[in-house]
């Protein structure tokens, strides 16, 4: 009996029509930085950018007593909501056990240094990307890197001395070819600052051209990785992280293999916009039109399975359609709305899972 339960568990889990296990919401869609790698950079026609307003947050409020996170990114930066503060502690007083955030780190001032300890924020993730100034400023167009490690830095700081063990602090790294030989140099930073994991992951939203030629892992686009080079840097961290007691996380592999999930989290987790719209994934809640294995444009446009302004989440993520796009998905179909889908291949990933 006891064996027939874990099986029938193990086999809802996978099916198109289980409860979202949490909720991916776009607190911003503005940035203060333009990033040439961003998929911002890429839209495919104008679009409208904004902060969520409360009144669109409060009706997701009766849904976060069922979820295990609720994750405060979108395509912008949290921290320029003026209202992410109070989101928190609603979501928080709403029953969910986990709210958590990435950053660009450029709005970790001491007031949000504060803010952010005293809301209990869980787990904060710092995007970064390089280890030196001179890629810094390559790649994060109008980001300090001298003010953003001060702010990881007095942010731990301030936690410590708090003795709260809120928020568990990561460092992200977008691995390329402009910043691979940066691994462990960016492994022994983040060690020295004490920050609690470093977070590496492959470029699994391509949009240019460019971009493409940056990636390091193979399987999917025609660009020949420097695997050696790869290997060797990524070894020489893994050494690094053992001596200094950091733990290192990969989202990802380095050979794209199909998978009958996606990685992007359109199985447990709806994409709210800015604005309402609810969306499988990020990707597909934005104007931006993605490189396909070929180079050609897939998954263009957003694809809005409703608005929460309008109808409630629940309703909108048992729409017949919307269980159809997850069902083709956990049975290794690939959904039209998706086209074939990097996210469905086992280079991608998510830090919410």
């Amino acid at each position: 009996m006891k064996n027939q339960l874990k099986n029938f568990i193990k086999q809802f889990k996978k099916t198109s029509v289980k409860p979202f296990t949490g909720i991916n919401i776009e607190s911003s869609a503005l940035c203060n930085l333009k990033c040439w790698i961003c998929p911002t950079q890429f839209y495919s026609g104008p679009a409208t950018r904004g902060n969520m307003s409360m009144e669109t947050f409060r009706k997701l409020l009766p849904f976060f007593k069922q979820v295990v996170n609720v994750d405060l990114t979108g395509w912008g930066e949290p921290l320029l909501n003026p209202n992410l503060f109070e989101m928190a502690i609603l979501a928080k007083k709403a029953g969910c056990p986990s709210v958590t955030l990435t950053t660009n780190g450029t709005l970790l001032n001491a007031e949000n240094i504060e803010r952010i300890i005293s809301t209990e924020i869980d787990a904060l993730s710092v995007s970064i990307d390089s280890a030196t100034k001179e890629t810094h400023v390559k790649l994060k167009k109008g980001s300090d890197f001298s003010q953003v490690i001060s702010a990881i830095q007095e942010l731990i700081t301030r936690r410590n001395s708090s003795g709260s063990k809120r928020p568990y602090v990561s460092a992200s790294f977008l691995l390329m070819r402009d910043n691979m030989e940066e691994i462990p140099r960016f492994t022994d930073l983040m060690a020295k600052l004490n920050v609690n994991d470093v977070a590496f992951k492959n470029l699994s939203a391509v949009f240019s051209p460019e971009v493409m030629s940056q990636v390091i892992y193979e399987g999917y686009y025609s660009v020949r990785a420097d695997c050696e080079g790869r290997d060797k840097y990524i070894a020489e961290a893994k050494q690094l992280a053992e001596k200094n007691g950091i733990k290192l996380i990969f989202h990802g592999n380095f050979f794209a293999e199909r998978i009958n999930d996606c990685l992007i989290m359109p199985l447990d987790y709806p994409f709210i916009g800015w604005n309402g719209d609810v969306a499988p994934c990020c990707i597909l809640g934005h104007p931006v039109t993605q490189l396909g294995k070929n180079g050609n444009g897939i998954a263009g446009g957003v694809l809005s399975f409703g608005n929460v302004n309008e109808e409630s989440l629940d309703r909108i993520w048992y729409k017949e359609r919307y269980i159809e796009l997850r069902r083709k998905i956990i049975a290794g179909k690939i959904p039209e709305e998706c086209g074939d889908c990097l996210g469905l291949y086992s280079v991608s990933g998510s830090p919410l899972r």
